[in-house]
């Protein structure tokens, strides 16, 4: 199951409004703000193509070049003492600081891109593993204190 709509390099975000009765959503990771609804899913998803549509041709009309969700850069926060201890193991492991920070951002994401991967979920393979049975799309569903395996 997907809260997200991928148009032509753009994210939309997705959610249900008791109050209107109906779907909506937000263009993420751009400073633009471009939202969109319907009433059905067909209809969300229709509207999310023309309001990136719409964006990208006023970004034209306009002549400035429009937001892309991802750069390849961004700043990140992490105290002076973590800061250090990066750049000391990246010295030591003879790379850049950019270097090491991709390394370990790639060592902490799923293999597969867009398969959020939980310790539960982890867990339940490796208990269905040892049980002899395997499946890469196993997802664990909890049931009281125990955990079964579903299957996609």
């Amino acid at each position: 199951m997907s809260n997200t709509l991928e148009y032509r390099g753009y994210l939309g975000s997705v959610e249900f409004s008791a109050d209107d009765r109906c779907l909506c959503g937000k263009v993420e990771f751009i400073d633009a703000l471009i939202l969109f609804d319907g009433t059905s899913v067909a209809e969300l998803e229709q509207a999310f193509h023309s309001a990136v549509d719409a964006y990208l041709q006023s970004c034209v009309g306009r002549q400035v070049e429009p937001d892309q969700p991802f750069k390849g850069s961004f700043n990140v926060r992490i105290g002076a003492g973590l800061h250090k201890q990066a750049a000391y193991e990246a010295k030591r492991q003879g790379i850049t600081l950019n270097e090491f920070v991709a390394r370990s951002i790639q060592g902490a994401l799923p293999s597969e891109p867009h398969v959020a991967t939980t310790r539960t979920q982890q867990a339940a393979a490796r208990r269905l593993a040892k049980l002899g049975g395997s499946s890469p799309n196993a997802e664990p569903i909890r049931r009281r204190r125990s955990i079964t395996t579903a299957r996609a």
